[in-house]
């Protein structure tokens, strides 16, 4: 999921999910344990102001979310001993933890037998696991067996306070527990959530240095005073930092922490000042600390500023220290403390001179402060009224639950309703996208809009819960929400900071989106785009030439992604084909949002255009199209008062001005409907046709046009499958190779029959055809291309197999997804019993499926004259765009 760049304190924004579905290694869920299993996810998201190891402050490399070792204890809530087998180790340092880790293959619930409720805490990057940390004890994870004993664990890092270095990459340690965890109301699909905190406080100094004069005299000798750009003459030093600090949180005030200071090291990072000016920046970190009891123990920052002496004689310039002291935080003993996860801010402006040893440094006095949970938004403290509220996630993913914890910082309480405790939120928006990937508002849903909302758990810091029935449409739900805190007002533009925005999909179990296409073409064809389409600017056209325009575009199609492609795709140009099954098409939308597809070939050129009556010389009759081989034949049936006559001496019938020929025309099928038949004119005095081949007549758009009529639905539905039953099983279908190399699904291994892909893409209809063989129909899907209005080529479609079109013939026939109206998720793809050839071929050579009109389909053989239709589908890859 995308999340803002934030780095939490309280509320970092470090998730852990416990989900039942575990995963190969490139992320596709396994059929072996898509019932049973229990797994440990983790998305530590992307975040701005992270753990440094460059040379200027937009280098801080993103160390803050890294987990490259993982501990997971699950502890029985009741006597809080470890749950036997309930200890987990992952990482060994060299690369990051990022895939989600399978915890317990197979039925997990078996090792829980006898417990009721569950304590589970997760622990990452504990310095113990690492080469580095000289000083921390060397731990036996594997002897903790209650959770007294997790307690008692110390992290011990004595470089904790510098920014880590590129040859080391250890990044921070943090951990999380979840409570009261109750596996009898856990099903095979449940989710469980830790939140992880950072056991650090970062700490990060803006230095200005603006000294009253250039230069100073020190017993006859004149010293330089350093600027901004003189970074090469500042050190500094941490003292008083932590070096250790219990793992879990909640006793920071009273552990005996060990104290330590570090010795000087060079400055490295820039930072801009509030007019853009580049200033040194310090940035560093400490365990927690308190000092309100004993004032010897603050944690400070020495800063020496080095003076700089050169002499008329040339030479290397000689040096002078010149430390300051510089306080983290304000003189109140409430404020007299770095606690963990937090970010302390200091803007330190330096004008006088300090003192040349560090023992008795000049203390800074001219010194502001910002301080707040880790992440990108700066709270002043420094006199003026903090106005803030910030959220652990703005960019919610909520899969198959209805309630989702988010966790707050807020400088007043949040706005709610006392008796309910729900907070005062304004949804902005709520809806679906039906079949056609049009918006379905679902404002004026009282049931739903009565179960969405937020319950708010704690003061300033806590948790907000987002409440959300799962969709029992099978489709993605769209919530867009506002919370705000009591110091918000809306004719205040200041207190902007005061409301926060939350954008929330909310997915059920198994489900349906759509994907737009745009064009389509087969990639075995190729052919020039019409270039006379290049020439005009279509304000309007029709869809039937003789009548008057029916559709409107308020563009022109010249520079079009149709034309010109999307990402460097070529587009259409260079694949119009003359393959009379399936044509090469594209989708446009009128100025209403009203959708059309329609299909484009070079046959469908007429050669005569119909001008207003008498004033053309041709008159229309049919002849038979004999540059092809065509299976129609036309003939001439002797008939009194018929209409037309046949001249013997050409290839063409004539059709009698007055009506009184001995001729009438009669088309007859020849067999296989994969010829056709075309227009041709003949001369006849006062007719109403104009040659359009004449040298100077400029063919429309629409001579190369047809209308797909009510196939015109451009969403190519991609299906997400969760759980395997009795009549298939999930996976992907086992291919093959074709005699061209390219990959095909095995069309002799009947075990393909009973798989499923657990996310599959159906091509719109820009890919429908006529009836075809079973050959035809899987070189078509072989060489079907579908360019989505994403940008996104797909080009790896399948014939897909006898399981998957029975998943197909459930979710369009299911009334919770198929409404048969505008609300529908999912259109009818597939013609059934009743309609026109309800027959679809799949993978198994020569084998089709009949759709009935409810229930599954038959699953019956062919031969391989037999001709049906088809529906070409892909699998979906991790990382593909869902919309």
């Amino acid at each position: 999921m995308k999340k803002r760049n934030i780095i939490y304190s309280i509320v970092c924004t470090l998730f852990c999910f416990i989900c039942l579905s575990c995963s190969d290694e490139k992320g596709n869920p396994l059929a072996s344990s898509t019932e049973t299993g229990l797994t440990l996810q983790i998305n530590a998201g992307q975040n701005t102001f992270t753990r440094a190891d460059g040379t200027t402050s937009s280098a801080e490399s993103a160390w803050d979310n890294v987990i490259r070792y993982l501990d997971v204890f699950i502890f029985d809530s009741k006597t809080g001993d470890l749950v036997p087998d309930c200890y987990f180790h992952f990482g060994d340092g060299s690369k990051k933890i990022v895939d989600p880790v399978c915890l317990i293959s197979g039925n997990w619930k078996n090792r829980f037998q006898g417990h009721k409720t569950c304590d589970v805490y997760v622990i990452a990057n504990l310095h113990i696991h690492s080469s580095e940390n000289n000083t921390a004890s060397e731990t036996d994870l594997e002897q903790i067996q209650t959770l007294s004993d997790l307690q008692q664990l110390v992290d011990e890092y004595k470089y904790i306070y510098q920014s880590v270095s590129q040859d080391s990459k250890m990044p921070f340690t943090m951990s999380g527990y979840r409570m009261g965890w109750e596996l009898a109301k856990s099903s095979n699909v449940y989710t469980i959530r830790v939140e992880l905190t950072r056991l650090a406080a970062k700490i990060e100094i803006s230095l200005d240095l603006k000294f009253t004069t250039d230069q100073t005299t020190i017993n006859g000798t004149t010293y330089q005073y350093p600027t901004n750009d003189d970074i090469g003459q500042l050190q500094y030093s941490v003292h008083n930092y932590a070096t250790n600090a219990r793992v879990l949180p909640g006793n920071d005030d009273t552990f005996g922490y060990t104290i330590a200071s570090a010795a000087e090291t060079s400055l490295k990072f820039m930072d801009k000042d509030d007019s853009g000016n580049s200033v040194p920046k310090i940035i560093a970190y400490t365990y927690p600390t308190e000092w309100s009891n004993d004032i010897l123990k603050e944690t400070y920052v020495i800063l020496n500023a080095q003076l700089k002496r050169t002499t008329d004689q040339g030479g290397d310039p000689q040096y002078m220290n010149n430390y300051y002291k510089i306080p983290l935080r304000l003189s109140t003993n409430d404020n007299k403390k770095l606690e963990r996860n937090y970010r302390y801010k200091v803007k330190a402006k330096i004008t006088a001179k300090g003192n040349a040893t560090p023992d008795e440094p000049v203390e800074v006095t001219n010194v502001q402060y910002e301080v707040a949970p880790w992440y990108d938004t700066n709270i002043d403290i420094n006199g003026d009224t903090p106005l803030y509220l910030e959220l652990s996630e703005y960019d919610v993913v909520m899969r198959n639950v209805d309630t989702y914890d988010l966790t707050f910082a807020s400088s007043s309480q949040i706005v709610k309703d006392l008796t309910s405790q729900k907070a005062e939120i304004e949804i902005k928006e709520i809806y679906y996208k039906n079949k056609y990937g049009k918006k379905i508002d679902l404002t004026g849903n009282n049931e739903i809009m009565g179960k969405t909302y937020l319950s708010v758990d704690g003061g300033l810091n806590g948790h907000l819960v987002i409440h959300s029935p799962i969709p029992e449409n099978k489709t993605i739900r769209y919530i867009t929400l506002t919370v705000k805190n009591a110091q918000y007002n809306e004719s205040d533009q200041g207190t902007h900071s005061c409301i926060k925005t939350v954008t929330i999909k909310q997915y059920p179990l198994e489900y349906i989106t759509g994907i737009s296409g745009l064009y389509s073409y087969l990639d075995e064809n190729t052919g020039a785009w019409p270039t006379g389409l290049y020439q005009l600017n279509y304000d309007s056209w029709a869809v039937d030439k003789n009548t008057e325009p029916q559709y409107t575009i308020n563009q022109s199609l010249e520079n079009s992604a149709i034309v010109k492609g999307l990402n460097g795709h070529e587009g259409l140009n260079g694949h119009i084909g003359d393959n009379k099954e399936m044509k090469s098409k594209f989708y446009v939308e009128n100025n209403n949002g009203e959708g059309r597809i329609f299909r484009i070939d070079l046959s469908y050129l007429k050669d005569y255009e119909k001008v207003p009556a008498g004033t053309g010389k041709y008159n229309n009759v049919y002849t038979y199209e004999g540059k092809e081989k065509g299976n129609y034949t036309i003939t001439a049936t002797e008939s009194a008062w018929g209409d037309y006559t046949q001249n013997s001496d050409k290839d063409y019938i004539e059709k009698n001005v007055d009506g009184e020929g001995g001729y009438t025309l009669e088309i007859k099928n020849a067999g296989k409907n994969k010829g056709y038949y075309s227009h041709s004119y003949i001369s006849q005095p006062g007719g109403n046709y104009i040659n359009t081949k004449d040298t100077d007549f400029t063919p429309n758009l629409v001579y190369y046009l047809e209308d797909n009529g009510t196939a015109s639905n451009n969403q190519m539905y991609h299906v997400v499958i969760t759980s395997t039953s009795g009549d298939y099983q999930l996976g992907r279908p086992i291919m093959s190779k074709d005699t061209d190399n390219k990959d095909i699904v095995d069309p002799n291994n009947p075990d393909n029959d009973k798989l499923v892909s657990p996310s599959f893409m159906l091509a719109s209809q820009l890919g429908n055809s006529s009836t075809i063989s079973w050959e035809d129909a899987k070189n078509q899907c072989k060489n079907y291309v579908e360019v989505g209005i994403n940008g996104e080529v797909y080009d790896d479609w399948r014939l897909p197999t006898a399981a998957e079109i029975n998943i197909i013939i459930k979710y369009q026939t299911d009334t919770n997804v198929n409404t048969k109206d505008d609300r529908a998720v999912m259109d009818y793809v597939l013609n059934y019993e009743g309609q026109s050839n309800p027959d679809y071929w799949v993978s198994r050579s020569n084998y089709f499926m009949h759709i009935p009109a409810s229930g599954e389909g038959t699953l019956q053989g062919g031969s391989s004259d037999a001709e049906h239709r088809v529906r070409c589908v892909r699998d979906f890859h991790v990382g593909e765009p869902t919309e």
